[in-house]
């Protein structure tokens, strides 16, 4: 083509080739973030585990004379070799003896007439220990039924990672956050109500008898129970975060990409 002034040809007007190193580079960064977010739904998945496995570990400390028992009190005898320990589950607790004359070993409930604290300044252990006992086993219950819910969620995030699909992202994601974090909760209710309730009672009781002129020294600690429970609240609450941060998998690496 020319124009009227001039025989210089007219360039004609071409569509930009496209870049192959730009769209190289959105498929390496869509690829490394769904790596990224398969990682993570699996690390959540590997705490859901760990978190169930806890649970169960500190659910069979429910009677004191079996499983992982959740406190401990130790009571020293004066002018005598005699110790008594109980360990405390969630319904009764094992009383044993060392070294004493006439006193067998035995099982009680909280709930029975044999669970005396009238000579432990009105601690009422018996009826705290009880019903923080009761407690721990709800939420315990609870947090089994969670867990089941979480990890289906969690599969099912995971398998929209692999997919690329972003079918129900916003709700599946918050609905793993919610289940996870009332996971979190209720094992947080758990160790919290028997530390304050239960054991608290324990304390006083044994800091009791220890001004009586018969005893030496008394002792109390919490135990397994207690403690995997709290490891459990920390792996679940760990889970809950991942969850929450992690994007699915489609979107969020186009909007990394550009």
């Amino acid at each position: 083509l020319y124009t009227q002034n001039s025989k210089a040809p007219i360039a004609r007007a071409r569509a930009p080739k496209p870049n192959r190193y730009l769209s190289k580079g959105k498929e390496e960064i869509q690829g490394i973030h769904i790596m990224s977010a398969k990682a993570m739904h699996i690390t959540s998945l590997s705490l859901l585990v760990v978190t169930t496995v806890l649970v169960i570990v500190a659910f069979s400390g429910t009677n004191g004379d079996s499983g992982v028992p959740w406190a401990k009190t130790v009571i020293n005898f004066r002018n005598t070799e005699c110790q008594s320990q109980e360990l405390y589950g969630l319904k009764n607790f094992r009383q044993s003896y060392k070294n004493c004359v006439g006193q067998n070993d035995e099982t009680i409930k909280y709930d029975s007439d044999k669970c005396d604290d009238s000579d432990t300044d009105n601690s009422q252990y018996c009826s705290k220990c009880s019903g923080a006992g009761k407690t721990v086993i709800s939420m315990f219950s609870i947090a089994l039924a969670l867990i089941c819910v979480s990890a289906v969620l969690i599969v099912m995030r995971l398998n929209d990672t692999n997919s690329g699909s972003d079918s129900g992202c916003t709700g599946k994601r918050l609905l793993v956050t919610l289940t996870l974090g009332g996971l979190t909760a209720v094992l947080a209710i758990a160790f919290a109500t028997w530390s304050g309730d239960c054991f608290n009672a324990l304390v006083k009781a044994t800091k009791h008898l220890s001004d009586k002129n018969f005893v030496d020294q008394t002792t109390a600690q919490l135990m397994g129970g207690f403690a995997v429970t709290v490891v459990a609240c920390f792996t679940a609450g760990v889970a809950t975060l991942i969850e929450f941060f992690t994007s699915q998998s489609a979107s969020a690496s186009e909007n990394e990409a550009k």
